[in-house]
């Protein structure tokens, strides 16, 4: 059995800061090895706010200098969804690995371009298991079994 000492802490990064980011930083203080290291928000008070109100390690006001950060591992998207396909990509392109919130993108060709990034830098990106996930899923890998 692992113990918990010998477990890598997890950095996480939150980029956007509304309302389902606070349920998602909340969360995150409840599990063992994970600390919420860095926000990113386009204003830097808010950015501030909310890192002192989870006790984020950075706060960043453009979503650029986030992942431009090495210390961070993975990156919770919790921006408008017709933002995710373009948010997935940076952090994927730095190296991070990505949850992004549902939708986790607006169609098909979204989803197809944001898995084909991922496994191009092999780094994991996940949506929201909800079922319209799965059925994009399933339209996007439709013939594509070997």
């Amino acid at each position: 059995m692992t113990n918990q000492s010998e477990v890598k802490t997890i950095n996480w990064g939150i980029i956007g800061l509304g309302n389902i980011a606070n349920k998602f930083a909340s969360d995150l203080l409840t599990i063992p090895n994970t600390k919420l290291y860095a926000v990113a928000s386009r204003s830097q008070e808010k950015a501030d706010l909310f890192a002192d109100k989870y006790d984020a390690t950075h706060a960043y006001n453009s979503y650029e200098a986030l992942v431009k950060d090495k210390n961070i591992d993975a990156v919770y998207i919790a921006t408008p969804h017709v933002l995710h396909k373009e948010n997935t990509l940076l952090c994927l392109e730095h190296g991070i690995a990505v949850l992004c919130e549902k939708p986790f993108a607006m169609d098909a060709n979204e989803v197809s371009s944001m898995i084909a990034k991922a496994k191009e830098k092999k780094r994991v990106t996940h949506g929201s298991t909800l079922d319209i996930l799965f059925t994009t899923l399933s339209i996007c890998f439709k013939g594509t079994e070997k």
